[in-house]
């Protein structure tokens, strides 16, 4: 998988694809994140007013990670 991103990037596009490949199985969930950014990229064009929508998706799958996490490390001990 390849990501391509810009200069002076937001954390949320910079930790996104680490999220998928360290917590998430990354071919069953990139298409539906995809098809979800150019959902956003077709109903806002504008850089600015698409990325401030997509916060809360951003918000709910880090939210998800750090559960996943903590549950982790209580089974392991």
């Amino acid at each position: 998988m390849k990501w391509v991103t810009r200069s002076h990037v937001h954390v949320d596009r910079v930790a996104c694809p680490w999220l998928i490949s360290r917590f998430v199985d990354g071919e069953s969930i990139a298409q539906g994140l995809e098809a979800i950014a150019v959902g956003y990229s077709l109903r806002f064009p504008d850089d600015k007013e698409n990325i401030k929508r997509q916060f809360a998706v951003y918000d709910a799958l880090y939210a998800w990670c750090r559960i996943d996490v903590a549950k982790t490390a209580k089974r392991k001990g």
